[in-house]
């Protein structure tokens, strides 16, 4: 299970390494203990990316895993639509809050 992987790591990440999940394993971390990965993600670096059923270039909602301080999400952007303009709008605030989110955890709650 993911979520008992990432916890080997939270307590010490190595910050030349990255942790790569697939959505559906990553949105089970979410559900689980979303304040694991985000104590995880202040030193570790996570990347997220689509399932492999993912073949119409649709994508999954990239907002749960910023908020939890995953640092990178991979998205298909071959077709524009509302996630595309959602995701590309929030870019920019999420790298001027993002410190704020690693440090205050209180809102995962």
């Amino acid at each position: 299970n993911s979520f008992f992987l990432l916890l080997l790591f939270v307590d010490n990440p190595d910050f030349k390494e990255i942790r790569s999940f697939v959505e559906t394993k990553a949105e089970s971390i979410v559900k689980q203990k979303p304040s694991d990965l985000l104590k995880y993600n202040q030193k570790g670096l996570t990347r997220i990316y689509p399932k492999g059923q993912r073949v119409d270039s649709s994508n999954y909602d990239p907002f749960r895993f910023w908020f939890c301080g995953v640092q990178m999400v991979a998205l298909n952007f071959q077709t524009p639509g509302k996630t595309k303009r959602q995701s590309s709008h929030s870019l920019y605030h999420l790298f001027f809050i993002s410190k704020q989110l690693l440090v205050d955890v209180s809102y995962l709650i």
